[in-house]
């Protein structure tokens, strides 16, 4: 009878393994291809100020918010950040701490946008990323798009440069 319950139980603690073992499958993320994210853009109706590709996701950025995308096989899997859009503020502006941190600078005062040149964003450890402005209103700037699964402090300073190097406009989040 003991032989009996013991092989009961092997069997029991086996069938725990193998199932433990089959759920922890690993999910293959890949980037969406630039048609995708056209579509994308297309069926939400939005402007995007920035586009960014970090290692297996897209980035949207647009006036009330950022759509994450990646892929998943054949399924898009999409989150979103959205904010309210009545800030009085020249520049807005925020940051996600964690995962591949980020900050998003979106200009709502057209003099300051027309001046500005560069933006230079210090994290709260010191560590900088600069881009130049170009053509748009709005810029997604990465703690380090090579790196995921990061936590950083959730503090950073934004300084925008004129063709000249001079500061034009400071903030601190």
């Amino acid at each position: 009878m003991n032989r009996i319950i013991l092989l009961m139980l092997l069997i029991a603690f086996g069938g725990i393994v193998i199932g433990c073992s089959q759920s922890d499958e690993k999910h293959n993320y890949t980037s969406l291809s630039e048609k995708e994210i056209e579509q994308f853009i297309d069926e939400k109706s939005i402007q995007p100020l920035a586009i960014e590709e970090v290692q297996d996701s897209a980035l949207v950025l647009y006036e009330r918010g950022i759509y994450y995308l990646s892929k998943n096989e054949d399924e898009i899997i999409v989150n979103r950040t959205e904010w309210g859009g009545n800030s009085k503020e020249k520049v807005k502006l925020g940051m996600t701490s964690t995962g591949s941190p980020h900050a998003y600078i979106i200009f709502q005062d057209n003099k300051l946008l027309n001046k500005a040149d560069k933006v230079t964003v210090k994290f709260s450890d010191g560590t900088t990323s600069t881009k130049q402005l170009g053509d748009t209103k709005g810029l997604l700037m990465f703690y380090d798009k090579n790196k995921r699964d990061l936590t950083i402090g959730n503090e950073l300073e934004v300084s925008i440069l004129d063709d000249e190097g001079k500061v034009i406009y400071e903030n601190n989040l």
